[in-house]
């Protein structure tokens, strides 16, 4: 199954995360799919706007801990995984065209930190949360940057 759903509707190019037994969690094949897809976006001038969705009960729910255990069992360094969605997302907030996530039940940690990478339509039963800190890992796809430019120093401390 493509972990990546692409789908060019008039000017706007539709990625719909497809991991649905899984929450759609970022694995190595979602985030380079997603990184081609930055790649022939920009490219496309008949592309105007990328909204990103997530097939099933959620929208994401962050990095996929099964695949990032196995990485580390395998004594792959699951840091180099990480830099990859951060480069990724990174990209995507620097993108010249804009991105849209259209977010609905689950935006978690990874989740979330894809959303902040673009403009953010949520349905009013989005659940958001982040917990890396409780985990003693670093948010390393950029929410602790974005968050508080999203959401305001007020709210940011909840």
């Amino acid at each position: 199954m493509e972990p990546l759903l692409v789908e060019q509707r008039g000017t706007v190019r539709w990625l719909l995360l497809n991991r649905p037994e899984r929450r759609n969690a970022l694995d190595i094949t979602l985030i380079e799919a997603l990184d081609k897809q930055i790649t022939s976006a920009e490219a496309n001038p008949g592309t105007a706007v990328i909204a990103v969705a997530g097939r099933g009960p959620s929208f994401c729910a962050g990095r996929d801990f099964h695949q990032f255990l196995e990485l580390h069992e395998r004594g792959d360094n699951p840091v180099d995984f990480l830099a990859d969605v951060s480069a990724c997302f990174s990209r995507i907030a620097a993108s010249p065209k804009p991105w849209v996530a259209v977010v609905h039940g689950h935006a978690v940690a990874g989740g979330l930190e894809l959303a902040l990478a673009c403009d953010v339509v949520a349905a009013d039963t989005t659940l958001i949360g982040d917990g890396h800190l409780n985990r003693r890992l670093v948010p390393a796809g950029g929410s602790s940057v974005r968050l508080p430019g999203a959401v305001g120093r007020g709210l940011r401390r909840r």
